[in-house]
């Protein structure tokens, strides 16, 4: 079995209120708190974690939140951190924080976007280049008399992964080019995904849109890894048993549609190794955690599950990817398709939707839904994912967000032992 280096414990929210409160704050408004929100671990002994930073309201009413990130690790890893960002401070505006702080020889504060991967994330911040993208693609462009106001333009973090990947919702008004009076307003997305290329998404969203599924339309790829898209309408789905069997419905023809023979594929293999990877991780936290979880990869190497068709998958399906309006199905997040089993898609929600204590009802009528348009893979080929995903999911929300204590990921972990050695049965 590998050797891990000690996990990294991250800093409590103390010390880093304490952090954002020693970055550049040229508004003056005082914090409030701050709430962690991402950790990415490139290594068990660096952490880089996320962490939203509100603040008292001021005197024109609530500022928006600001976002910082803190890296730990050794010297070496944080004085190559510093040189990257020294000089780099981002200019702050109204509420937000601005530049890096070293503290000790481990512990650094950096306030976004600010990334040392995600080097399009500090372009996609400024509102004028997001206008400019908007009216370079016509949708909805202002018309005469009208135009894009920058500086009442908005933007909120919705999603941010130090150095993999960020969301950034930017709503921007339309003014009256006489009176200033806003008009309308549009609401983008701008994601920036660090990770390796997958399918091309507005390919996927072709597919989806031609069945019926509300995808965003992709308004510009300006680089790699860069995508500005319109929002998905509708609501949220939280396990709402009756918007489940249309649900499955959707997922089937996305795991139906077309696909080449070139299209970027993730298998069992790849799968195994992302089991490893989380197992190494568990282990650096906790002995225990991590010998149940390489017990689980055991069990899942011996009894690889047969060859399956091809399907196009949503590469990061949980149920936070979908969106209901007026008994519609919705997708969003699709920058990380592939083509794979479909059981993949499949175990990933079902795994989200077990940690997050959803009611039990929505899966029978997901899987009728399902059914309904293409059969269901395999019942040992649905438990032999379906393991491999409660691992990772323990790592990701169990371990990195401890959102539970060990003791619960343990038990979790247990029930994926017995799935996986259930499949040689």
């Amino acid at each position: 079995m590998q050797e891990t280096a000690p996990r990294r414990r991250l800093l409590d929210a103390e010390t880093a209120r304490a952090l954002a409160g020693r970055l550049s704050n040229p508004s003056g408004l005082d914090i409030r708190g701050v709430a962690l929100h991402a950790v990415h671990r490139p290594a068990p002994d660096v952490a880089l974690s996320a962490w939203r930073v509100s603040f008292v309201d001021g005197v024109e009413g609530p500022v928006p939140d600001a976002m910082i990130t803190i890296h730990q690790g050794p010297p070496s890893r944080i004085q190559r951190d510093q040189r990257h960002f020294e000089g780099r401070a981002e200019r702050a505006v109204a509420g937000e924080l601005a530049g890096c702080v070293l503290e000790g020889d481990e512990t650094m504060v950096v306030a976004f976007p600010s990334d040392h991967r995600l080097r399009d994330l500090r372009w996609l911040h400024r509102p004028s280049n997001l206008i400019r993208l908007v009216v370079t693609s016509g949708v909805d462009a202002p018309g005469p008399g009208e135009r894009f106001s920058k500086r009442r333009s908005a933007c909120a973090v919705l999603r941010y992964v130090p150095e993999q990947r960020a969301v950034l919702q930017w709503d921007l008004p339309i003014i009256d080019d006489a009176t200033g009076e806003v008009r309308r307003s549009v609401s983008v997305h701008a994601l920036v995904d660090g990770r390796a290329p997958a399918l091309d998404p507005q390919v996927v969203a072709r597919s989806l849109a031609s069945i019926g599924v509300l995808v965003p339309t992709v308004l510009a790829r300006p680089h790699a890894g860069v995508v500005l898209e319109t929002t998905v309408p509708g609501r949220s789905w939280h396990g709402e048993p009756e918007d489940a069997e249309v649900l499955g419905a959707a997922i089937a023809r996305l795991h139906g549609a077309e696909t080449s023979d070139d299209a970027p594929r993730t298998g069992v293999v790849d799968e195994l190794d992302r089991v490893l990877t989380a197992a190494r991780l568990l282990k650096a936290s906790d002995a225990g955690l991590g010998k149940c979880a390489f017990a689980v990869a055991d069990a899942l190497a011996m009894c690889p599950p047969p060859p399956c068709p091809p399907a196009m998958l949503h590469g990061s399906l949980r149920p936070s990817r979908f969106r209901v309006r007026d008994g519609q199905p919705g997708l969003v997040g699709l920058g990380q398709a592939i083509v794979g089993s479909a059981a993949m898609d499949l175990a990933s929600l079902w795994s989200e939707a077990n940690w997050d204590s959803f009611d039990a009802a929505w899966m029978p009528r997901f899987e009728q839904g399902y059914a309904s348009v293409r059969p269901l893979p395999g019942a040992s080929t649905r438990r032999w994912f379906l393991a491999a995903a409660m691992v990772r999911t323990a790592c990701r929300r169990g371990i990195e967000t401890s959102e539970r204590r060990s003791p619960e990921v343990g038990r979790w972990l247990e029930e994926a032992r017995a799935l996986a050695e259930s499949t040689s049965r």
